[in-house]
């Protein structure tokens, strides 16, 4: 069984070996010391498919605190009863589940009209989330970005997997919207779809015409949304579509990092070594200047990560992933932002954010991570080129020793034209 920490050496760093860490059996107990000051809200889910037409029974299920009035299609309150409502009252296989974090917002599910949606989907997941939690196939993008971990992963079931993302989904949505009651059924359908099209049956059934996970889950989930009338069924379609690929979308970012945040914790099972951190707490702006300055001015094969000219170090944005990589690693870090494609302009964004507050970034860049530079050389020689650089200033770059390495190219830079 491969290691999470393989995870780190396999796709972290292409430099030095680093000593295996043995197999290490960890208790519940011990784990929750780590990830539960990170993850209140996660619940075990109880796994079974005991009764599980039960929950989705809505024309002989009630409440307890309802009764329907006789003949007339109405409430005990009088007012007209609403055809397909949630059930909440039942006692299910998902129970735990279901009353923490579906049964606190009935009202607004009811009123969206997307109890039918949940409910399927809560099915789906009960019939076939057995099934693991990665898809070991290299046609599928996730399964190709933890390739180093996915054997790991194969362990936390689909259904462990969903109700995971639900649960972060739901916080992460309380945090970030003052308003959030109305977002929460909205949460709770993306969440819980964004996997679904790892259901073998789905995805070899060829009726979705794609074999990457999130194209057959939208897929699935625009089949569910049919016949119902909800008004935000195509943003959730679109955030399932692309969650694992970068993306703008505010809705689809919040359920990227949700996903992320489940994946961390489900392989903090496997190892006792690593901790879940924010960036924060963990990134030291004079620890990356130390090993920036490793690749100043550095060529090989007429190559160059970084170069100074005029004061200003031009750094390629890989060079800050690999360096924040490295220091994450270093740090015993858990953070699947440094695995995921998608998720390298986070990276870029936190580091060069990090650098700012420190008076280390320049104006010329504004307020992205990186932008285009013109390299002007002298005449007779190579001409100008154009690069994507991160510009970084700091007295701690610029040293004789730095400026006495450079060759070739770097020797002949006469100008850095910002575009």
């Amino acid at each position: 069984m491969l290691l999470a920490v393989f995870w780190f050496v396999i796709t972290l760093v292409k430099a030095k070996p680093y000593k295996e860490i043995p197999n290490t059996t960890i208790s519940l107990e011990e784990l929750s010391k780590i990830w539960m000051p990170y993850n209140q809200s996660v619940q075990d889910v109880p796994i079974s498919s005991e009764n599980i037409d039960m929950l989705f029974d809505l024309d002989n299920k009630k409440e307890d605190n309802q009764q329907e009035a006789q003949g007339t299609g109405e409430n005990n309150d009088g007012s007209k009863k609403q055809e397909n409502a949630l059930d909440f009252s039942l006692v299910s296989p998902v129970k735990d589940f279901w009353t923490t974090y579906i049964q606190p917002y009935k009202n607004e599910i009811n009123n969206q009209g997307v109890g039918p949606v949940i409910q399927e989907l809560i099915l789906q997941l009960e019939k076939y989330g057995q099934n693991p939690s990665v898809v070991i196939d290299n046609r599928d993008s996730e399964s190709v970005e933890l390739v180093s971990v996915r054997d790991n992963l194969a362990q936390v079931s689909l259904r462990e997997h969903s109700y995971h993302v639900c649960t972060f989904m739901i916080d992460i949505v309380k945090e970030t919207y003052r308003d959030y009651n109305n977002l929460i059924p909205k949460a709770i359908v993306t969440s819980l779809a964004h996997d679904i099209g790892k259901i073998p049956e789905y995805r070899v059934s060829g009726v979705y015409n794609a074999y990457d996970h999130p194209l057959v889950s939208a897929g699935k989930l625009a089949e569910i949304f049919a016949g119902h009338d909800v008004f935000w069924a195509k943003q959730v379609i679109q955030s399932v579509k692309e969650h694992h690929i970068p993306s703008k979308d505010q809705w689809t970012i919040l359920l990227k990092r949700a996903d992320r945040q489940a994946r961390e914790m489900e392989l903090l099972k496997f190892t006792s070594q690593y901790e879940i951190k924010p960036f924060e707490s963990w990134f030291n702006v004079d620890t990356f200047l130390e090993e920036l300055k490793n690749y100043i001015n550095v060529t090989q094969m007429n190559k160059w990560e970084a170069f100074s000219y005029n004061g200003v170090v031009y750094c390629r944005p890989e060079l800050i992933f690999s360096i924040a990589k490295k220091m994450c690693r270093d740090a015993k870090v858990l953070d699947l932002a440094f695995v995921y494609e998608s998720e390298k302009e986070t990276v870029f964004r936190l580091v060069v954010s990090a650098l700012r507050k420190e008076n280390c970034i320049p104006d010329v860049l504004g307020q992205g991570y990186s932008r285009k530079f013109e390299i002007k050389t002298k005449v007779g020689m190579v001409k100008s080129i154009k690069y994507v650089l991160t510009p970084i200033v700091s007295e701690k770059l610029i040293t004789p020793e730095i400026e006495g390495r450079k060759q070739g190219l770097l020797e002949i830079i006469s100008a850095v034209i910002p575009l």
